[in-house]
């Protein structure tokens, strides 16, 4: 009796210093010490383990119909309103200020062609000195803006399908060419454009087929050599000039990233974000997985610089908290940072977009 008497307390001690070790743990987790204040949105820091790393994003919150847009800057320290203002276009988000310079220009071009004016377009990128801007009705509708001169010019085309209504996804940057690579609308085609640097003849065109499941932007990606990735059903499709390959993977990618010819594809799941990290001549690099945030966390927006991956995901279930900014460092797969974003008090707005850096 004695020795059981004995075994009791023991067991009791064990446990109750498994209860304070956890919750200290817990508390250190969620309510970490020196939580920073935010003067505009509520939230929490849950793991702060940045040191010298810099944080630096625009958080871009809208309506559904982006007829109100508010833009606020964020640091490790701190999140406030911005007085820039943002307008949209179907991809994403850029300064009014410019919108209306790039608009005008537009218009200006159009104007001497005999057509209407635009005040809205699909797709917005700069690349080297130009600004890429295209609507969906083919390469007629792309225009390739000098941000020194602001000059416009449309690329010039043999080809019939390029004049077809289209979704211009990407453009990459090559020795002597640019690379386009688009989606038929309304249909299961891709193409793939290569434009003359010189003049912007397209000098070769080719239609392909990606995997049903690529069925927009984040399903689709470009490298600096011309070769065009799509996610498959645990897989990856890449066209190149010589060949088309289907590369397995050990896990179901729902979106794909080219950066410095570097290719990430990634799957979210009910807890982990997958990855695997590719060469532009498919020798891997790494695969890995890191921890969400939360459970059922769906990822809105990422970025990649420095072996640092950067995430906004949102949670629909979370009676408190919906969104969250998480930084992993991909060398060793470990959250550097985390803070747990409240739904802001303004007409409805949702965060669904991030400029980093």
């Amino acid at each position: 009796l004695t020795r059981i008497g004995n075994m009791k307390k023991l067991i009791l001690l064990i446990g109750t210093l498994l209860l304070l070790f956890i919750g200290g743990f817990i508390s250190t987790w969620i309510y970490p010490k020196n939580t920073p204040t935010f003067k505009n949105i509520k939230s929490t820091v849950l793991i702060d383990r940045l040191t010298e790393q810099d944080l630096s994003l625009r958080l871009l919150y809208s309506d559904l119909t982006a007829s109100q847009i508010e833009t606020y800057g964020m640091q490790s320290s701190s999140i406030e309103l911005l007085e820039t203002p943002y307008s949209s276009f179907t991809e994403g988000f850029i300064e009014t200020e410019k919108n209306t310079l790039l608009l005008e220009t537009v218009n200006q071009y159009r104007s001497v062609k005999g057509q209407k004016p635009i005040t809205y377009y699909y797709n917005y990128t700069e690349i080297d000195q130009y600004g890429f801007l295209s609507l969906t009705e083919g390469l007629d509708t792309l225009y390739i803006i000098d941000l020194a001169t602001y000059e416009v010019t449309s690329p010039s085309f043999d080809t019939t399908y390029a004049s077809e209504n289209q979704y211009i996804y990407h453009i990459s940057s090559g020795d002597d060419v640019y690379y386009l690579l688009s989606a038929q609308a309304n249909g299961y085609k891709a193409y793939l454009y290569t434009l003359s640097k010189e003049n912007f003849h397209v000098l070769s065109a080719r239609r392909l087929s990606p995997p049903s499941k690529a069925n927009r932007r984040t399903h689709y990606a470009l490298d600096s050599s011309g070769n065009a990735y799509f996610i498959g059903n645990f897989s990856l499709l890449i066209m190149t000039p010589e060949e088309t390959i289907n590369l397995p993977l050990n896990f179901n990618p729902d979106s794909i990233y080219c950066k410095d010819d570097e290719i990430y594809t990634f799957s979210s799941s009910e807890l982990f974000l997958s990855y695997a990290i590719y060469k532009d001549d498919l020798g891997i690099i790494q695969t890995g997985q890191v921890n969400l945030p939360n459970k059922f966390v769906k990822l809105i927006s990422y970025h990649i610089a420095d072996s640092i991956l950067y995430t906004v995901t949102y949670d629909d279930t979370h009676p408190m908290y919906r969104n969250y900014i998480t930084l992993y460092n991909l060398k060793n797969n470990n959250i550097l940072y985390c803070l747990a974003l409240k739904e802001i008090d303004s007409d409805h707005l949702t965060l669904l977009d991030a400029h980093f850096g």
